[in-house]
């Protein structure tokens, strides 16, 4: 479907083309630069698909895919400094002084000297690039203008996210729902745990469980929380406080917070879910003091680690095991969108790219995101076919869950490693989404469409293709998270200019293009070496001691400034 360079190119060569028509740039003396650049571009159109995948299986063309990358973000830089400039050329003068002209004169020699010492290093840099001619295929730029890079509304349809196959699965809710209702009956409080590797489907078959008609009616209070590895205290409690029925806006500290949760929960029966867990202390320190003022509580975890639901005293735990193949077609065949008549046409292709997915569902849940834009057994076997592997990915991020980001569109390609910048099972807003991608420049528009109803078409195309999961408390599916794993496939492609900075990570990049802090961080680094960071994201930056004046002046290039929590 091709790179993510694809996309950035026909975006740059668009611009320019606008360019060279702008009287204003074009009376210049950097217009010979500006056409030379437009033509040094066009060659890039050629760059081959597989481009990014060798980059991680040979140094030499990582460090060409490296140079390539960071000479089209000074591209895009360069672009945006020019337009600007010759905006501010349009507006009328503020004053009538008698040497305007020679004033604005003299700012278009000292401006033309600038960019046209910048356009010039990156022409050489762009000519430097392509002396690797294996990097490039003349097939691609004779057939580039017919790549579908549009997102297909008609594809983009609701999807039950709670869906589950197989009989195993129906049976191990029901006797888990059983043994929670016998326990809230006998007014036992218990612990029970669901442990399994990452993406078999552990939170699935939580949101099955606390849907259930049975659980809704037997407690007065239902509580979901999702734990990460980088959750806070106090933003924990506040969404078990919201969950529970009441609003803590104004009350910012654990001491201020816990009695309020006391109270909310007290003499109720309380249902409370901490979905990935990966230490015990949420609960043993944390949650337990003030949930033991229920009435009645059952509590439900999802982990990885059987010695999490150990400390916590689980009385039952049910460890899920891998899909067997069948229930893994069945699965497939619901998430590309396959009708009962062609499930025949379609099986046996559809039962080898099953067993390639080993029984993950996750693995094929994205790998069925493909497989929905693909509407013959042909392209399913290409897909079946097609290389699974990259050598140098690490393994659990390789084989199904790169081949979904490799499938996607360029313009999709680029909002999908733009939401790996959010912590870890961040509640990523439709709206928000769509105004940052739109800022970064990410999105294309189209006929009869605003900007911002395009935007929201790839985040909806995101959850259609499994990449992004829509949270089930909001049916417009309004908010969504991305898996841990999906989140860690996006951070290692984009290591090499995206950062998101916790408390593990604390020294900074030089370079970086965008950069998240975490509510772990107390100050913000400084930002000198990052003079073209593009986007910079705060989230819950409470503890901050304190935060310079001019911290933020020198960076010219910023499109995203946001404290989105």
């Amino acid at each position: 479907m091709g790179t993510v360079l694809d996309a950035l190119t026909s975006k740059f060569l668009t611009r320019l083309g606008r360019l060279i028509e702008d009287e204003v740039v074009m009376t210049l003396s950097v217009k010979k630069d500006i056409k030379r650049l437009k033509k040094n571009l066009e060659h890039f159109s050629a760059v081959r698909e597989d481009a990014e995948a060798l980059a991680m299986e040979d140094r030499r063309i990582e460090a060409w895919w490296k140079n390539m990358s960071d000479v089209m973000f000074d591209v895009d830089v360069i672009i945006d400094l020019v337009m600007v400039h010759s905006q501010k050329n349009l507006l009328p003068a503020r004053s009538l002084c008698f040497n305007q002209p020679m004033v604005s004169c003299f700012e278009n020699i000292l401006f033309d000297n600038k960019v046209a010492r910048r356009i010039k290093d990156i022409n050489e840099k762009l000519d430097e690039i392509k002396m690797n001619t294996e990097m490039f295929s003349l097939d691609r730029s004779l057939h580039q203008q017919f790549q579908v890079t549009s997102v297909d509304r008609n594809q983009t349809s609701p999807i039950d996210e709670l869906e589950v196959v197989g009989r195993e699965i129906k049976q191990s809710v029901d006797d888990m729902v059983q043994i929670i209702v016998s326990g809230c009956h006998e007014n036992n409080t218990s612990v029970l745990g669901i442990q399994g590797m990452g993406g078999i489907g552990k939170t699935t078959l939580a949101q099955k469980i606390y849907n259930h008609q049975m659980i809704r009616e037997k407690f007065q209070v239902h509580i979901w929380l999702c734990i990460s590895q980088s959750y806070t205290e106090t933003g924990l409690i506040k969404q078990a406080i919201r969950m529970a029925g009441e609003k803590c806006d104004q009350l910012e500290t654990k001491t201020e917070l816990l009695p309020l949760l006391v109270d909310t929960i007290k003499g109720k029966s309380v249902f409370l879910v901490l979905d990935d867990v990966w230490k015990s202390d949420v609960w043993i320190d944390l949650l337990l003091s003030p949930f033991m003022r229920a009435s009645n509580f059952q509590i439900l975890v999802t982990t990885r680690d059987l010695y999490v639901l150990s400390e916590m005293h689980a009385t039952y735990i049910h460890r899920v095991n891998k899909m067997n193949y069948s229930d893994g077609l069945e699965l497939l065949m619901k998430k590309s969108f396959q009708s009962s008549e062609q499930i025949c046409e379609f099986k046996n292709v559809g039962y080898d790219i099953v067993k390639k997915c080993d029984g993950l569902p996750l693995a094929i849940k994205v790998v069925a995101g493909v497989l929905s834009t693909r509407r013959t057994v042909a392209e399913w076997k290409s897909i079946r076919d097609s290389k699974w592997s990259i050598h140098g990915l690490p393994k659990e991020l390789g084989g199904p869950l790169y081949l979904s980001y490799s499938n996607l569109p360029p313009q999709l390609k680029q909002c999908f490693l733009w939401c790996a910048l959010l912590p870890p099972n961040f509640a990523i807003g439709r709206d928000d989404v769509a105004y940052w991608w739109v800022a970064e420049g990410f999105v294309r528009k189209e006929h009869d469409h605003s900007i911002h109803e395009i935007a929201e078409e790839y985040y909806l195309e995101l959850i259609r293709r499994n990449l992004l999961q829509p949270i089930p408390f909001f049916v417009d599916k309004g908010e969504s998270t991305m898996h841990d794993l999906l989140r860690s496939l996006g951070k290692y492609l984009t290591k090499d200019h995206s950062l998101f900075m916790n408390a593990e990570s604390k020294n900074s990049m030089p370079n970086l293009r965008r950069l998240g802090i975490s509510h772990a961080i107390e100050e913000i680094p400084p930002l000198g070496e990052n003079k073209c960071l593009r986007s910079l994201l705060l989230f819950n930056n409470k503890n901050f001691k304190s935060i310079r004046k001019d911290i933020f002046r020198k960076l010219e290039h910023i499109r995203v400034l946001d404290d989105p929590s």
